[in-house]
């Protein structure tokens, strides 16, 4: 019997209802689920939406922030720079100002809040090399680097810094003040500057002005007969007349101090050597006195400090092959000093200054090949006056052995006392081209020349006898004795016109000209951020 609303089971055996009107089970259920996911959905898209908005804003914040954070990064770097700019302007401006404080000098300074420079100088230019041609110019070369920095104002560890950086170059002027009776002595190849002897004997020469201003004692060892010495030195002056050379021992005018040289003397240069000679009073104080106790130097007001290099403690006393001279870096001038006296044997060349000091301050020439030479100073402005230093700045002796060969000194040379030629060999050769002052001068002869009386007599006697009108007795000397009337000791001045400048060594060597107030600069070069 069948039951209301029973399942019936179609042959496929899937089973329906009544009620469903035949449809499978489960398929309204089904349908209804569909039906509530649809404001699911709807969430999803506008969850979908806001994140994408989201990215957007985020995106465009972002962007605004870097933005932001790219204009104040800017507006540093420019603040810096102008800081910069501002520090350079300044450094140049203290340049040229009479209180500068020199290159160990710093400048800091606050332009702004959050915003300052530093400035510094450092001689030299790092640009310059050994190999350009104003290599000699680095000693007067300035860097001066100037670093502007800008910190935020949020955040002052956020720093932008710029730098500037400037090369100038001295603008040389002036020279320090010499003693008012340095010029004087400039007008003679040989200054005695004392009263104290004078010795000068043949085969010795003197080229250009003399002022002697002690007794001279003039070839005083040989030949000891007046009349033979009368003879060999009109034989001197007859070979210059008769154009065969000038082997006069003096050759050009000698002043001689009033009252001092003998009238003999006198006119042996005078009537017999032919000279101008005229007698002057005694200077009572001397053209320059060499300085104790010189370790450094400086070229310029605030300029670097060179130390001396002592000889002495680095080589000892005695130099032998070694060759010094200026170095731009660390001696411009090539200024050397030692410490008490030293000898100078083979091949030494010093270009610059020598300065003794202490005690028994000498210097000895007593090996071959020596040469002592000036070194020029860098030009002033609008100047082509060629200027040195002394070359040799002796507080005792300058002393020349017997044997020494081919020693030059090309430059000035001032002794606090004695300028001796040693008595030696004819064979002993120095030539001295420049300026020399001197308390004392002692130029002896040589051992080849120191004959007897009795055998100058004979010579003197059979040049009398025997001679012709054309033979001169110096001739007559050299043919028979092997003594040469040309000398190989020599005293004259320097091959072009040089000015010697003396110095004092406490002061600076250049110095800002009266008309500027302080000293003058040109801008070589001109960098930024590099």
């Amino acid at each position: 019997m069948p039951f209301a609303n029973s399942r019936r089971f179609p042959a496929d055996g899937i089973p329906t209802t009544a009620a469903s009107g035949g449809r499978p089970a489960g398929v309204r259920t089904r349908l209804r689920l569909r039906g509530r996911l649809r404001p699911g959905m709807t969430v999803l898209v506008v969850l979908g939406v806001l994140s994408v908005s989201l990215a957007i804003a985020f995106t465009m914040l972002h962007s605004q922030m870097a933005s932001e954070q790219l204009t104040s990064n800017y507006s540093r770097l420019e603040s810096s720079r102008q800081a910069a700019l501002t520090g350079a302007a300044a450094a140049l401006r203290r340049l040229a100002s009479s209180d500068w404080g020199g290159v160990d000098e710093v400048l800091v300074r606050v332009v702004e809040r959050n915003v300052w420079f530093e400035v510094r100088y450092a001689p030299g230019d790092d640009l310059l090399t050994s190999s350009d041609e104003d290599y000699a110019e680095l000693p007067f070369r300035l860097t001066i680097t100037s670093t502007g920095t800008a910190a935020d104002p949020g955040n002052t560890t956020l720093v932008s810094q710029y730098v500037v950086t400037a090369v100038v170059e001295l603008e040389r002027k002036k020279l320090s003040s010499a003693p008012s009776t340095w010029a004087k002595a400039q007008n003679y190849t040989v200054y005695q500057s004392s009263n104290n002897d004078a010795f000068v004997q043949f085969p010795v020469q003197i080229k250009g002005p003399a002022m002697i201003q002690g007794p001279l004692k003039l070839l005083t060892e040989y030949p000891t007969d007046s009349t033979i010495r009368q003879g060999y030195l009109k034989g001197l002056n007859d070979l210059y007349v008769t154009g065969q050379g000038d082997m006069r021992p003096f050759t050009q005018s000698v002043k001689l101090g009033t009252g001092r040289t003998g009238a003999t003397t006198k006119s042996l240069l005078s009537s017999t050597l032919q000279l101008s000679v005229s007698e002057v009073s005694l200077d009572a104080v001397p053209p320059a006195t060499p300085a104790n106790s010189v370790t450094s130097y400086q070229l310029y007001p605030g300029g670097p400090v060179y130390e001396i290099p002592n000889l002495t403690s680095l080589y000892g006393s005695s130099l032998a092959n070694l060759s010094l001279g200026p170095d731009p870096v660390d001696n411009p001038l090539g200024v050397f000093r030692t410490n008490g006296g030293v000898t100078l044997w083979d091949n030494v060349s010093l270009q610059g200054v020598l300065m003794t000091q202490g005690y028994q301050a000498d210097v000895t020439i007593a090996g071959d090949n020596v040469l002592l030479q000036g070194a020029d100073l860098p030009a002033l402005a609008n100047s082509s006056t060629k200027r040195q230093l002394p070359a040799a700045i002796i507080a005792d002796d300058l002393l020349l052995s017997g044997g020494s060969e081919n020693g030059q000194l090309q430059g000035l040379c001032l002794c606090g006392d004695d300028f001796t030629f040693l008595s030696g060999t004819q064979n002993t050769s120095f030539r001295l081209q420049g300026r020399l002052i001197a308390s004392e001068l002692k130029l002896y002869g040589r051992t080849e020349w120191i004959m007897s009386p009795s055998t100058w007599s004979s010579l003197w006697s059979l040049y009398n006898f025997f001679g012709s009108d054309g033979d001169l007795f110096p001739l007559w000397v050299y043919v028979w004795k092997r003594l040469s009337p040309v000398s190989t000791l020599t005293l004259e001045p320097p091959l072009e016109t040089v000015s010697y400048h003396w110095h004092d060594w406490s002061q600076p060597l250049y110095q800002a000209d009266p008309s500027d107030g302080a000293l003058r600069w040109k801008l070589i070069r001109w960098q930024e951020n590099e």
